[in-house]
């Protein structure tokens, strides 16, 4: 699980900004958030989960979010199933998380869908389906996530999911590496090894 919280928007706050320009910007957000305006509830969300300007308060960080996500806002649904999926201010639900995960993933959210793919890959709020797994690693690894590549690298190399391929495997592997993801950095040595010892994948050796 990728238990991060995202912002809603490119917006960020000047490190220069003053504390009377910091107290506005919050009086602003939670004003526009209480008009029913999303971009500004998942902000407000945010600002709860982190502490940023208010006391860290998980129970109203997922009030916003989910405010926020009933409307459809993409980030504030991934942000609630990352706080479904952790416990943090509701009640432990991965089934809910689930539910909130997909709803960003469908809209194309990289990072939701690979915390979908985590929960079908282990079996938690979903029926366990490393093909589905699978299908949203991928889809997640053609955006670029560092992360889903090197999942999908192992998927391959284990023949989970998927028919084994040591050839996909090097290749995904090898684009999570350029990006500097560390697991990645200490696989690839590992796969290419044991892809040169064994082209075939005859000795199903597998990664974890």
């Amino acid at each position: 699980m990728e238990k991060r919280l995202f912002p809603p928007s490119a917006q960020t706050t000047p490190d220069s900004a003053s504390p009377e320009d910091l107290a506005t910007q919050l009086r602003d957000t939670r004003a526009a958030a209480e008009r029913g305006e999303p971009i500004a509830q998942a902000d407000l969300g945010l600002r709860y989960a982190d502490g940023d300007g208010v006391d860290q308060d998980y129970a109203e960080a997922s009030d916003w979010f989910r405010r926020a996500a009933e409307q459809g806002h993409t980030s504030a649904q991934n942000n609630l199933g990352v706080i479904c999926a952790s416990g943090q201010g509701v009640p432990l639900n991965f089934a809910e998380a689930a539910r909130w995960f997909r709803k960003a993933a469908d809209q194309g959210m990289a990072e939701a869908q690979v915390n979908l793919a985590n929960l079908y890959r282990t079996g938690r709020g979903v029926t366990e389906d490393h093909s589905e797994a699978f299908n949203w690693f991928l889809k997640a690894a053609e955006q670029g996530h560092a992360g889903a590549q090197n999942s999908l690298a192992v998927m391959y190399f284990n023949g989970e999911g998927v028919k084994q391929d040591l050839k996909q495997a090097f290749a995904w592997i090898q684009k999570a590496a350029d990006q500097g993801h560390p697991r990645a950095l200490k696989l690839l040595v590992r796969i290419a090894d044991l892809a040169n010892a064994d082209p075939h994948g005859t000795s199903r050796r597998t990664l974890n």
